[in-house]
């Protein structure tokens, strides 16, 4: 049997001598439940790795070009168009479970400014660009959102770098 070498805090290995400790079976088990957690978790990682090529798989080649539409419209949109209050509510929105987002049902303001605009000019067909109504959940409008949220925060990420050179 290979031995290894193990080094313990000066303190610790006196306490280990005091209690007569049999360090080699209890590192042992300790090594052998640690290499079993470490094949777990890579075997879970298969998994879901597997899950997830089944889910692309299951897209239509049309739902992943909306996909990949709406990633590419949603970051455009962060850096280019939208206002901060927007993209904070994006975030917000990011974080939770939606069906639809629209306009208020009461009370002043345009929370959406600009998001308006940016799908009209998006939609393929005409649509009134000052027109406003519910945005449902579809795969263009999923990853939109997430990837304007994600934009956004990585634009925030990038101002505190700069606030802190």
């Amino acid at each position: 049997m290979p031995n290894v070498t193990i080094y313990l805090p000066d303190a610790l290995a006196d306490e280990v001598k005091a209690a007569r400790v049999a360090v080699s079976p209890i590192c042992q088990e300790a090594l052998r439940r640690e290499v079993e957690r470490m094949q777990l978790a890579a075997r879970a990682d298969d998994d879901v790795k597997a899950a997830a090529r089944r889910l692309r798989a299951a897209r239509s080649d049309e739902e992943t070009a909306e996909i990949e539409r709406g990633r590419t419209a949603g970051r455009a949109w962060a850096l280019q168009r939208a206002m901060p209050s927007e993209l904070e509510a994006m975030c917000e929105l990011d974080s939770e479970w939606w069906v639809s987002f629209g306009p208020p049902d009461e009370g002043p303001g345009d929370p959406w400014p600009t998001l308006y605009e940016e799908l009209a000019m998006l939609a393929p067909v005409s649509i009134d660009p000052s027109e406003r109504y519910q945005i449902d959940r579809d795969p263009f409008m999923v990853a939109f959102v997430e990837s304007a949220s994600d934009t956004y925060r990585k634009m925030l990420e990038a101002e505190n770098a700069l606030g802190d050179t």
